[in-house]
Formats: C-alpha cells, structure tokens, sequence
C-alpha cells in the first residue's frame, strides 16, 4: 500500500486528461537511467553555504487537505452510503396504510407485498429510485453515462459548445462530465472544454460557461448495487437518448429500467478527487465543526515537541490561499487555518524548530489536483493578469504577517506548477514580482523556487530550467527545490528492495551531483521524498536500508529536505512512524 499516493493519482490523471489541457503524489523530475550507473566526480561549487542544514518534515494533510493522508476525515460527509429518497418513505407509508386495511378487513393473511405493487399507489420497491449521494459523487468526480438503448456514451458535441448527444464510443475522447456539488443530491455537469450541460427548451447542450447560468440536475439510481441510473433535469423531466443524435430533457413519468427505456444509463465512476474544495462543499453546514477539530488535534504541540526530540529541526507547512482570508474566507472554505498557522510558528519557536512557508495551493490551482485545492481538476493559475495578482497578494500578506518571525527560515512561492500547462515565462515573471513582495518585509529569509511537475516520464522539464532565473537575481538566498519519489514511473515499476537502494545510491546520487553542479549560487532543496516504493512485503532492514541510502543522498542538497509527510496513515509516509519504529534515527 506504499505506493497508494501515486496509484490514485495515476488513476485520477488518465481519467481526467480529457477535460483540460492538463489534469496525489509528486513524481521525481530528473532524467532517468534504466540500470544504475556509478556517480561522476562532482565539480566545484560557488554556492555560498548555509551554515544550518534543513533535516526536516511536511505538515501535508493538515491546513490544506488530501485524503490519502487522512481518509477517514471524509467518512462523515452527508449521505456518503447510498440514501433512500423520499419515495421510499412514501411506500413505506402506503405499505402501513394497505396493511393497516387488510387487517380491518379481516384479510389477516395475505401481505400488502401480494398486491400488484406496480400500481401508482403501492409502487414496488424496485422500481423506486435512490438518489445517488456518495463521499464519490463530490465536487471533480468523472463520470460516463452509457445510453442502454444507443449502447454509445453521453458526450458533448466536438467536446462542448453544442448539444448533447448518445453516440460516442470507448475512444471518442468526449464522454467524460465532471460533477459540480451544489447540494447533497444537486450537481451541475462541467464537459471536456468546460462548458456545462444545460438546456435549450427541452434541448440538452452543453454552451454557458457560466456555471451559475447553468442547470442543476439529479441522479437517480435503480438500487444500491446496480450501476443504472436516470438524470432529471431541473425542469423536472428526465434525460433521454432519443438517438445517437438527439438527447432531451421531456420525459415525466418512469417506470423500470429495461434496456429498451431511452431514460436509463449504465453509469461508470472514471475518477474523484478529494481535497479541501469537496471536503468542506460536502460537509456544508458541518464543516466548521469538522475542520476545526481537525485543526486543533491533527498536529499539536506535542509533535513539534517529538520533532525536536527526535532530531527534525525544520517544517514545511503547506498552505492554501484562502487562509489569508480568515477569519471570512471564500465558500465553501471556513476559518480556523490561520490561528492554527499562528500556532505553528509559536510551537516552532519555542522548540526550536524553523519554518519553510509553502504556499501549496495557489487561486484556481496550479496543477489541477487535489492538494492544490481544485474544484474538478481544472488548472487555471497564471492564465491571466489578475489571477497572478491575486497571488502576489496572498504572498504579502504572508510575509507582512510572518516576515520578521524568528522561526520563518524559508518561503516557498508556490508548489508544483504543471508541465508544460505552466509556462516557463509565466513561472519566472511571478517569481520575479513575488520575490520582491517577499524582499519588502524580509530582506534574508530564503526564497524557494520549485520548479514544475510532470505527471508523464515522456514530458519532463529541464532539470536546470530555474538556474537562469535564481542566478540572475541579486541572492544569494535563492533555493530550488526539487522533489524526488521512487514510485509512478515506469523506471520504479517491479524493482526488488535492492535494486530500488542501488537507484538511490548510484542514479540519485549522480542527478544530486548533477544538480550541485549546474546551480551556480543557487541552494538545492529536496523538498518532497517519502519511503515509499513499490516493494511488496519488505523486510525491516531493506526499509532501513532504504531510508538511509535516501538521506545519506539527500543531505548533499544545499539547502537540506523535507520528508513528506510527518503524520499519514501509510506508514512508509510519515516521518513520525517511522521514527517510532526505529526506522529512521536522525540522533545517530
């Protein structure tokens, strides 16, 4: 289960690929080598050298939210199992009623369940709907719905901009909606090239842009286990496949689901995503409450306090944007990261401990999956003027409130830009502005450039692309970090325990050399590693072995690493674990 971070993403990113010109892990970025190869004598370097060396962990998962860390915080969500809908509780009170009759009548042995329950007044059981309303059906889930009488897919004509239509086959590329959350049972349906489904008279297309000029539709399922469902439109009428050609929102009334009924569609879950935007859209009215306590008992005092004594002196903690707006921040956000950030700083100080400030999650997402807060995988960051404006400003007023802190030692300007969705140009000119956002109320603290994630081993930016950029300034507090995992692609995959070590030792080495090589003044950071791996059933030794080889590797980078994450249900994931278990000792 080590690899789980990288297999769901896996899934998410090929499910998604069609909806935009892009997209829970981050994969390594370096050019790969299938065997190992003995490291190169590394050159000198000018880099002038921190005298404290960074050995420290990620708070993934806690003020900014991903579910493979802390699964059961979605548990709770409203209707997460299947609901019985009002219907149901219809029937149930004909049933009370027929048999409330029968027995005044004398017809003690017969059951109301011998009736012809297909009468409108005692419809059967299984021929009553239940609203779909699972923790899967949240903001960013992708679904396809399969015409049972075209036997073609729902699609979006040329992939939006037209009608709907019931003729696409397995490789069409058009199929695919993404759910927007609008209340338990209420979605709306976003298309590949965003539009979303609405209507024209009784007409189905898919042409505002706008989601709130767009309707709001239900799915309505058979029963819990069937995968067969009906859409019901706002306008109160059901979809139907009237042909390949023509899908409409005019029928009223329903009855069974044969495979000759135009309204029934076999329904297939491609992917979800979960992140801060579904879990708090999900929780609705709950959601205060259940951030709060996550907040306050996810990391505490104590972890800080088991950091120092255990040989961690640094935090990375991932942010979102919309902390700089607590304690009102934006729906369906809430309040509580910012006095839980506070806290934070306060806790890393009086252990001792520095703090990397790492906006995570930048407005309308940076890379299109869950970690940076996306709604339904869409990436719009630095598409336009203000949208990077909005950014600088949320950088201020982390540096206004933090710049002079004693513990604030790095500031990460934003996490995992997407390749090649995020140019290079656009990269650098905020990194320019943002650097001297950050240099207005801190003239030493280091500033972090990571450079841009690849989810495919085919397109993987130049490893040096942000050297120009950080030599170029007038710094020589200029970090680029870089994050390394031995999972996601296919170079990892089927590797044994000893050759995933002998990578580390020879490949990952000989990139770290690399690296120290070409980065002129600029420091190296590692900022994101894990132990996780593809080995099934390790043995105690070959994870030390492992971890080790990894840190002896990483504690070459200039700067130092961060380890993600501290706390994960997967253990192979969190520092804390494995430094419980004596699998890595950062004291010898």
């Amino acid at each position: 289960m080590g690899n789980l971070r990288i297999w769901l993403l896996s899934l998410f990113v090929f499910g998604i690929i069609a909806f935009f010109p892009v997209s829970e892990s981050s994969p390594s970025h370096m050019h790969f080598q299938k065997r190992a190869q003995q490291p190169q004598a590394k050159a000198a370097v000018t880099t002038k050298l921190p005298d404290f060396k960074v050995r420290g962990t990620n708070l993934g998962g806690w003020l900014l939210v991903e579910g493979w860390i802390k699964p059961s915080l979605f548990d709770g969500i409203p209707n997460k199992d299947f609901l019985v809908s009002i219907f149901i509780y219809i029937y149930i009170y004909i049933y009370i009623y027929i048999s409330i009759w029968y027995f005044r009548n004398g017809v003690i042995g017969i059951r109301p369940a011998n009736i012809n329950i297909t009468t409108p007044f005692a419809p059967s059981r299984e021929a009553l709907p239940e609203i779909i309303s699972l923790t899967n059906f949240s903001d960013g889930t992708v679904l396809e719905f399969k015409s049972v009488t075209t036997q073609k897919y729902l699609c979006a004509e040329n992939g939006g901009g037209g009608f709907l239509e019931a003729s696409c086959n397995d490789t069409c590329g058009w199929d695919q909606f993404r759910l927007w959350r609008i209340k338990e049972n209420l979605f709306r349906f976003r298309v590949p090239k965003n539009q979303f489904v609405g209507l024209d008279g009784i007409e189905v297309v898919a042409v505002v842009t706008n989601a709130t000029e767009s309707e709001t539709f239900e799915i309505i399922k058979e029963s819990k286990d069937s995968n067969r469902v009906r859409i019901r439109a706002s306008n109160g009428f059901y979809l139907q496949a009237k042909t390949e050609k023509s899908v409409t929102a005019d029928i009223a009334a329903v009855i069974g689901w044969e495979n000759n009924d135009p309204t029934v569609f076999n329904l297939t879950i491609v992917s979800h995503i979960d992140g801060d935007f579904q879990l708090q859209n999900g929780y609705g009215a709950q959601a205060a409450r259940v951030m709060q306590d996550h907040y306050d008992t996810f990391i505490d005092e104590s972890d800080f306090k088991f950091m120092n004594d255990s040989g961690v002196n640094a935090v990375r903690i991932p942010v979102g944007w919309w902390t700089t707006k607590d304690p009102n921040p934006p729906s369906p956000f809430v309040s509580g990261t910012l006095k839980a950030l506070d806290k934070a700083f306060e806790w890393a100080k009086t252990y001792g401990l520095k703090v990397v400030l790492d906006l995570h999650a930048a407005p309308d997402s940076q890379n299109g999956v869950a970690h940076s807060t996306t709604r339904d995988g869409s990436l719009e960051w630095g598409k336009t003027y203000a949208n990077i404006e909005e950014t600088l400003e949320v950088i201020e007023f982390f540096a206004k409130r933090y710049g002079k802190h004693k513990s604030l030692y790095g500031f990460e300007l934003i996490n995992e830009p997407l390749y090649p969705y995020v140019t290079l140009k656009s990269l650098e000119d905020y990194y320019r502005a943002a650097h001297k956002v950050v240099r207005k109320y801190n003239p030493t603290v280091y500033v972090i450039f990571s450079i841009r994630l690849s989810f495919t081993e085919a397109e993987v930016p130049p490893i040096h692309e942000l050297f120009p950029l950080a030599n170029s300034l007038d710094d020589d507090k200029i970090v680029v970090d870089v994050h390394w995992y031995s999972l996601y692609y296919d170079i990892f995959t089927g590797l044994s325990a000893q050759e995933h070590i002998d990578y580390i030792k020879y490949n990952r080495s000989q990139q770290m050399a690399d690296l120290l090589d070409n980065s002129g003044k600029a420091l190296i950071n590692i900022g994101e590693w894990s132990c996780g791996w593809g080995v099934e059933n390790p043995t105690t030794q070959e994870l030390k072995d492992f971890a080790n080889a990894q840190i002896q590797v990483y504690d070459q980078a200039t700067f130092g690493w961060t380890f993600w994450t501290w706390k994960n249900v997967e253990n192979n994931w969190s520092l804390k674990w494995l430094i419980q278990n004596t699998i890595i000792n950062l004291r010898s």
